[in-house]
């Protein structure tokens, strides 16, 4: 059987984003047969654009601050990209990029700048870009004809196609956001980030095979300033076996990073730390 594995690249908040476990998990991504890769949004901050930052540290400081992190963000989804060499690439906007084009409206002048289309250089990777956030459309993995299609649906757009795995950056932030989100999404199971947490939670009903919400957890650092009480937060992604042949068959890999390392499906531990190596007893006795 030759399964279709998609991995989920979950928030990263570039430049607060944790390194390590972004290096961890390219090297799996080496590693491993990727047929598609979603970035589920958030991949970077925009700090300077939140509604929470005051309006003359917007206008003095975010041009520069922009065009650094938009730089860095850019170069990074251009590594993962590489690393995945992915037949299909797809990218969904997150409330922290819809954050640009909010700004903009009220700041015409960045615009372009603005544009998350331009700034992450989606064209160069080919990569679909899907405004999840904005203007609430969702992307899915449909099984048809004997293979895995992928499809952006627009808020307005009926879902038609019985089998398939919906992804969106993320509608809620409760304790039981998955089990709200999978309910609101009433196509079948649906995968998000947003919260920053791994969670799994079906939906009652009658008959088998329950429809699940799911979150793949965060490639961000722990150390935000804003963070003032204990959170679910967990390094990790998503990866997501479909069998073609089989409509409604998938399997789902919540991967738990841990101090920038994780056991793959596969038994390797993958490791994105800088360590350096214990030098053994011997070597490290003086020679006379």
């Amino acid at each position: 059987m030759s399964v279709v594995r998609a991995i989920v690249v979950p928030d990263a908040q570039i430049p607060f984003h944790c390194y390590p476990s972004m290096r961890a998990m390219m090297g799996y991504l080496r590693d491993t047969k990727v047929d598609w890769l979603i970035n589920i949004g958030d991949w970077e901050d925009n700090r300077e654009l939140s509604r929470f930052v005051g309006k003359k540290l917007k206008t003095a400081f975010a041009e520069d601050n922009l065009l650094a992190s938009s730089q860095l963000a850019g170069d990074l989804w251009a590594e993962f990209v590489d690393a995945a060499n992915a037949s299909h690439r797809v990218f969904l906007e997150g409330n922290h990029e819809s954050r640009a084009w909010h700004f903009s409206e009220t700041h015409p002048g960045f615009a372009e700048l603005l544009d998350p289309k331009r700034r992450l250089r989606l064209d160069e990777t080919n990569t679909l870009y899907v405004p999840a956030d904005s203007e609430g459309s969702v992307f899915r993995l449909e099984w048809k004809d004997g293979k895995i299609a992928g499809r952006s649906y627009a808020k307005s757009e009926r879902i038609e196609t019985l089998h398939g795995f919906g992804f969106i950056h993320g509608w809620y932030h409760n304790k039981y956001h998955s089990q709200q989100t999978v309910a609101r999404f009433g196509h079948g199971s649906i995968g998000s980030g947003h919260t920053h947490d791994m969670q799994r939670m079906q939906i009652e009903r009658f008959g088998p095979d329950s429809p699940e919400g799911i979150t793949f957890g965060s490639l961000c650092a722990y150390e935000q300033p804003y963070i003032k009480s204990p959170t679910r937060w967990q390094k990790g992604f998503g990866e997501l076996l479909f069998d073609p042949k089989n409509p409604g068959l998938y399997e789902v890999n919540q991967i738990r990073i841990v101090d920038g390392r994780f056991i793959g499906p596969n038994g390797k531990v993958y490791d994105g730390q800088w360590r350096r190596k214990k030098r053994s007893s011997r070597s490290s006795k003086t020679t006379r």
